[in-house]
């Protein structure tokens, strides 16, 4: 299943889990042929787009 979502443009290869490093490839076509996500001129990895706008417990405490 991960092979057929990067290859519709539908999925990022995450690095930390990777298995098949074929998946880079698959991915690379995705993003040639801007399929799905790659459609976007600027598309957001899903990691950086669950940590936007949350801040650190420090920087929390300094804003009070």
């Amino acid at each position: 299943m991960g092979l057929t979502l990067v290859r519709r443009g539908m999925a990022w290869v995450y690095d930390r889990y990777v298995t098949d490093r074929g998946l880079y490839l698959i991915q690379e076509e995705a993003k040639a042929a801007k399929r799905g996500l790659w459609a976007d001129t600027e598309p957001m990895p899903p990691w950086e787009w669950r940590h936007r706008g949350k801040t650190t417990d420090s920087e929390t405490r300094e804003k009070q």
